[in-house]
């Protein structure tokens, strides 16, 4: 009896548990309040220089992943983000991850960024050539300075972040919220092009 109610609490207190999780949501309202603050922030955090700068979002390739503990391979680009994160739910951050392939980032526009499809542009240019895709975009001028950024994953407390930048060169940035206010914690896989 005894080892039977045990049994019934700790199944309860998973499915509890499981159901809590679900239930946490990052919406793409919160997405796009974190990407204005931190993107608008050109004189601490400086992830880009203003917001005449073009900026297109993708994805980009993580750096090389440490060694799993247990020996043998590296770990998954999920488990690195959710070590980073500092949470145990690795599918928690796989459904984020897949979530945000709908993230309609255009919507940056709205406050004020110069934000464009690079994948439309090349198909309505029909050039696969970024740079020429590029100066198209920039009306015909030669410099430019773009930005590709990644959807930002958060932790179930939203108070860190993951986002992956490329500026000709790139990182890798762990944000945590401090005082109402997101502060740059780590910068890893720091690499220039």
């Amino acid at each position: 009896m005894k080892k039977t109610v045990l049994i019934l609490i700790i199944v309860f207190s998973v499915s509890c548990t499981q159901r809590r999780k679900k239930d946490i949501e990052i919406s793409d309202e919160f997405k796009l309040e974190f990407l204005n603050e931190i993107l608008s922030d050109t004189s601490n955090l400086k992830i880009i220089s203003n917001k005449e700068q073009l900026i297109t979002f993708g994805e980009l390739i993580p750096g090389v992943m440490p060694i799993h503990p247990n020996g043998g391979s590296t770990i998954s680009h999920f488990e690195f983000i959710a070590d980073s994160l500092e949470t145990q739910d690795i599918d928690f951050i796989r459904q984020q991850w897949i979530k945000n392939k709908d993230f309609d980032f255009m919507q940056l526009k709205n406050y004020g960024f110069r934000v464009f499809d690079l994948q439309k542009l090349r198909q309505e240019t029909k050039s696969n050539d970024l740079f020429d895709t590029l100066e198209i975009m920039n009306e015909g001028h030669k410099s430019f300075y773009r930005t590709i950024i990644t959807v930002p994953v958060f932790n179930e407390k939203k108070d860190k972040a993951y986002l992956m930048v490329n500026n000709y060169g790139g990182a890798t940035y762990i944000l945590k919220m401090e005082n109402g206010k997101w502060e740059i914690e780590s910068k890893i896989h720091e690499y220039v092009e």
